[in-house]
């Protein structure tokens, strides 16, 4: 992610309506994860620099953990062609999987874009980085989440085409396991 733009974030977030607020790349850096009740697999609380955002993850859908979304956890049994009262578990393993990854510091890149949401508190897409790994990538591998949702060109210049390759590689190899 090198060639990402590395400049200041807002103290708060752009106000937009209803598309992406910013043109650019923000880096958030040194955040850290807020474990509530909450997160899930592909969203989750963050606090950076004395703020708290709630951000969903680009390109991958982790099972849901909320046994009310019951169109949802129909549509992601079919795909992981299992039981639907099994993709709550399978979406606990993913929030687990999620909090660890997350223990220490991470960097967020986001463009401020509205991501939806059921909270009061609104929700920004973003691209997260354990290190130097992409957790959606992790997630993916790790068949704990499916290739799937809003896209972006990523803030190294890959398009989007080729990370839904790179993911859909990693996502057969996680079935083949």
């Amino acid at each position: 992610m090198a060639a990402a733009l590395a400049l200041p974030a807002p103290a708060q977030p752009p106000h937009f309506g209803g598309s992406t607020a910013i043109d650019r790349w923000i880096k958030l850096e040194h955040c850290k994860l807020i474990d509530d009740e909450y997160m899930d697999g592909d969203s989750f609380h963050v606090r950076y620099d004395k703020e708290d955002y709630i951000i969903r993850l680009y390109f991958v859908d982790a099972p849901e953990t909320d046994t009310s979304l019951e169109d949802r956890i129909a549509e992601q049994a079919e795909y992981w062609d299992i039981e639907p009262e099994d993709i709550p578990k399978l979406g606990e393993n993913a929030r687990r999987f999620t909090a660890q990854q997350l223990r220490h510091d991470f960097t967020v890149y986001t463009k401020w874009a509205n991501a939806g949401g059921q909270s009061r508190q609104p929700r920004y897409f973003g691209v997260v980085l354990v290190g130097q790994k992409n957790l959606a990538d992790l997630l993916v591998e790790e068949g704990l989440a499916r290739v799937y949702g809003a896209s972006a060109t990523m803030p190294d210049g890959r398009n989007t085409t080729t990370i839904y390759d790179q993911l859909r590689t990693l996502e057969t190899r996680a079935k083949q396991q």
